[in-house]
């Protein structure tokens, strides 16, 4: 999967609430609910409902890190 892909992938959930859950490691989730706000060339923005902004890069999303549901 190349950076385009994923690019294109995320792309289409922008802007639409979703559930994220993301790997921390050692058997850590972190589940919140937001929305892709902005896009950019390595990482993309979540805006959580609880007011928290957080950036994930696009390889957490490649190497399945973070689930969108």
């Amino acid at each position: 999967m190349n950076i385009d892909t994923i690019r294109s992938n995320i792309m289409s959930y922008l802007n639409v609430d979703h559930l994220f859950v993301y790997y921390s490691g050692r058997g850590q989730y972190d589940k919140f609910y937001g929305y892709i706000d902005r896009i950019y060339p390595r990482i993309f923005t979540v805006k959580v409902y609880d007011g928290r902004a957080r950036s994930i890069s696009y390889s957490d999303f490649a190497i399945k890190n973070l689930k969108i549901e």
